[in-house]
């Protein structure tokens, strides 16, 4: 395992349980290095050395008009929700503020 991809997920998991956040935490090596972290509700970062990517668990594989119009209020572009993709490049910071909510 890269140490640059577990210092990083170390730092997500470490600052949202001192916002009382517990995630869970699990480790693979294909097809490249990366952790991914979820909390209570199902929502999921991806961490690598180079990405985090965050993705929130509130749909199903086929989502409602209710999820559609909620991902269009986040300012999801048309193609993302066509897509039924809320997959998000962020930073360390903001997957924190993104999980602990």
């Amino acid at each position: 395992m890269d140490s640059k991809v577990e210092v990083k997920a170390d730092f997500i998991i470490d600052q949202c349980k001192r916002r009382g956040v517990t995630l869970l935490k699990e480790c693979y090596t294909e097809p490249l290095d990366f952790i991914t972290i979820c909390n209570e509700k199902g929502d999921m970062a991806a961490v690598s050395k180079n990405n985090i990517t965050y993705e929130p668990a509130m749909y199903v594989p086929e989502w409602s008009e209710k999820i559609k119009n909620w991902a269009e209020a986040e300012g999801f572009d048309q193609e993302k929700i066509d897509k039924q993709n809320l997959i998000r490049h962020v930073d360390c910071l903001e997957v924190i503020d993104y999980l602990c909510s």
